[in-house]
């Protein structure tokens, strides 16, 4: 009974593929990764940049972050989680955002990267880390501040508020 048993977990242990050396060295190991769970981070400020054009423009989300606990030293890792998208702009009058893509700087890599980018993921409001497929249409907007409501299927609709940042 002991040896069907210790079979039993082979056989759903193989279910995942067999590990090989060669796959490891390539990143192809299907097996899941233990990723701490206690990584964290912090959302130090949030810039917006939108580059106006008559009915297309780019808009850029850029994010200044600090890991504030982690694993084996990220404690203390900043960054920045910059991300790209263009926008067009329908007969409506919205913002359709698409073309999104990501970059992330920092002065050193951390030693659970995965762990760090879902950490980055619950920090960073969803309309802010994935503008993909949204639509954004402005609620206010005075020399000082900007209403918007981002609408989205993935994550119904979000009413952000902007401060301008007035540089001399």
């Amino acid at each position: 009974m002991d040896v069907e048993e210790e079979e039993d977990e082979d056989d759903f242990l193989d279910l995942l593929g067999p590990v090989e050396e060669d796959d490891v060295a390539a990143g192809a190991n299907k097996r899941p990764l233990d990723l701490p769970t206690s990584t964290q981070v912090i959302v130090r400020d949030i810039h917006q940049t939108l580059s106006p054009n008559l009915t297309k423009g780019a808009v850029v989300n850029s994010v200044d972050w600090e890991c504030t606990a982690g694993e084996d030293g990220d404690k203390g890792l900043t960054g920045t989680l910059t991300v790209r998208g263009g926008y067009e702009v329908n007969s409506r009058g919205t913002l359709e955002v698409g073309g999104v893509e990501h970059d992330l700087r920092m002065l050193r890599a951390p030693r659970h990267a995965d762990a760090l980018i879902k950490a980055l993921q619950r920090a960073v409001p969803f309309d802010v880390f994935d503008m993909n497929g949204t639509f954004v249409e402005t609620a206010f907007l005075d020399h000082e501040l900007r209403v918007t409501q981002t609408h989205s299927t993935r994550f119904g609709t979000i009413t952000s508020l902007y401060r301008r940042n007035h540089t001399t």
